[in-house]
């Protein structure tokens, strides 16, 4: 045996090792299994409704109790890294095996981390298609989808990156204390990260408030690239142990144990200073400061309001703010259902909007502070940080945004519609029902996911329904666009009129990528109607004006469709 490591000698200890635990490592896919299907089962049961027919609940709702199950039963089938080998006897055979203590490291290391995650993988899916499967029978209408362990929209990829970074790092660690702590090594791991959490959580706290400094995104990558760095350093570290590991346990800090605690010490070293650091050292490396009298448009604040029936759009002055400063500060608003009037609430730019509610009516407008500046003042930002290129943004079609909620905490979220006309958003969370949005010639509205009763928008430039909208009556009027998705709307009223400007008849053009189900259509006013190709209508009624005319543009049509 020269060679440190050769394929053959690796397999047949490998195989060894699996014969060896086969029972007891079958016995706890098992019960992994049978816990995940119940959950499963009964996260479904519960979720579900018959008359749902927008989205699965029941998916994104396992995806978290899911990652935390693999998050603990990853950390404790890691720790069991050295079974068969942890009393004297056992560790004397382990140890005297004719492999190299690579092979024999490598033997373990493979089914304690990425052979049970494969595991845990399988048996995820095959209990999720169990639901999948006896689910999508009794609720045909929703769209039953499976759990995705990449991306979602719910949820950015860089939390999805940062989720695994967890899982990794995690196991990384729990597998070195499993050689470092002989006996007891999960006990002794989980108390050992509790210790360090402590000291690292007393060192940033003082370091920062000495610093008076800012967390800063750029130390964030930093940060998330030394993890990726620490869960190849640790396995190294695992290794590095087994091979020193002997007969006797005697612990000592010589050798890779002198490594691991270099490595402890420095990680507190190092999540400190990137913790301290300031955002004013950014200019010495050439970035751009954020002026103090800058407009943050993607800060935002979250205000309890009561359930409402009507947002209004209000001038506060006479002057068109965007035709006096040249701005396009066109607002989106984007109305969300919840299921309980404690939920209700409205988010917004306080530094660009304001906000006041009278009985069921949410009235908006621009902050009067805003009229009080000249044009040279206006800069206006983009980014929780102010930091982040609008351009890039747009092309992408999102972009982050900071919400101060009612609770005082910060969070982040992600806002999907982002383009040049939607750059400042009031997000509406209110009780499904009966609504009403009137808007201007420069707004636009966004109806969210789920079921209500009626909807009624008057004005604005445009007008987009969430895919897994499902609304009973809608009523448009005066829109130029009108982007449908897949949303199923029962009963669709469309007024057409004349141009602000009274030069010739307004288009409203329906925009879908995708068939839409819309089953009666009621056309009246004046104008021109088109986009309906890809619409599947089953009845098109038109109520033209007595001094106007309606064009309709319909093709492509491949079912009955009833024209009045």
């Amino acid at each position: 045996m020269n060679d440190n490591f050769n394929a053959s000698r690796f397999w047949a200890y490998l195989t060894k090792l699996l014969v060896e635990r086969w029972r007891t490592n079958l016995l706890r896919l098992g019960i992994l299994f049978g816990c995940l299907l119940i959950i499963e089962l009964w996260m479904a049961s519960v979720s579900y409704d018959r008359d749902e027919t927008s989205y699965d609940r029941a998916a994104g709702i396992l995806l978290p109790i899911f990652s935390i199950i693999l998050l603990v039963s990853g950390c404790f089938f890691a720790s069991e890294m050295l079974s068969g080998a942890r009393r004297k006897a056992e560790r004397i055979g382990a140890l005297t095996f004719p492999v190299t203590p690579f092979e024999n490291w490598l033997a373990r290391w493979t089914i304690s981390i990425p052979l049970y995650l494969v595991c845990f993988l399988v048996c995820m899916y095959v209990a999720d298609a169990f639901r999948v499967a006896f689910f999508s029978a009794i609720y045909p209408k929703t769209p039953i989808e499976f759990i995705s362990i990449w991306r979602r929209e719910d949820y950015d990829g860089e939390v999805f990156l940062n989720a695994w970074l967890m899982y990794f790092w995690c196991t990384a660690v729990y597998a070195l204390g499993s050689i470092l702590f002989v006996k007891r090594s999960i006990l002794k791991t989980t108390l050992t990260l509790f210790i360090l959490f402590w000291i690292t959580a007393f060192v940033v706290l003082g370091l920062v408030m000495v610093s008076s400094g800012n967390y800063n995104n750029i130390f964030e990558s930093v940060l998330v690239a030394y993890g990726w760095v620490s869960v190849l350093f640790l396995w190294w570290l695992s290794y590095s142990c087994f091979k020193e590991m002997e007969v006797v346990d005697d612990f000592s800090f010589n050798g890779s144990k002198a490594w691991v605690v270099g490595y402890c010490m420095v990680s507190v070293l190092f999540i400190s200073i990137c913790s301290m650091f300031d955002k004013s050292a950014l200019d010495a490396v050439g970035q751009h400061s954020v002026d103090e009298t800058a407009i943050f448009l993607e800060r935002t604040v979250e205000k309890r309001i009561a359930p409402i029936s009507v947002v209004q759009f209000e001038d506060s002055s006479s002057t068109d703010l965007a035709d006096e400063y040249n701005l396009t500060l066109a607002v989106a608003v984007e109305v969300n259902y919840v299921n309980d009037a404690s939920k209700c609430s409205v988010i917004y730019p306080e530094q660009v909007i304001q906000v006041r509610q009278q009985g069921d009516t949410l009235y908006y407008t621009y902050n009067p502070e805003l009229y009080k500046r000249d044009r040279e003042d206006m800069n206006f930002v983009n980014g929780p940080d102010g930091m982040a290129d609008a351009s890039s943004a747009c092309y992408e079609g999102k972009i982050a945004y900071q919400i101060k909620g009612v609770d005082g905490k910060v969070r982040t979220a992600v806002d999907k519609h982002y383009n040049d006309a939607n750059k400042v958003r009031i997000v509406i969370n209110t009780l499904p029902g009966n609504l009403a949005v009137r808007q201007t010639s420069r707004q636009s509205t966004l109806i969210g996911a789920g079921k209500t009763k009626g909807v009624s928008v008057e004005g604005g430039f445009s007008l987009e329904l969430d895919s897994l909208s499902h609304i009973d009556a809608l009523s448009v009027v005066g829109m130029r666009v009108f982007k449908v998705g897949t949303a199923q709307v029962n009963r669709l009223v469309v007024t057409l009129r004349k141009n602000e400007d009274d030069e010739g008849e307004m288009e409203t053009r329906f925009n879908t990528d995708y068939p839409a189900v819309i089953n009666h259509v009621v056309v009246k006013g004046a104008g021109k109607l088109s986009g309906l190709s890809k619409m599947s209508c089953k009845r098109i009624e038109l109520l033209p004006d007595t001094v106007g005319s309606i064009t309709l543009e319909v093709k492509d049509v491949k079912r009955k469709m009833v024209l009045e």
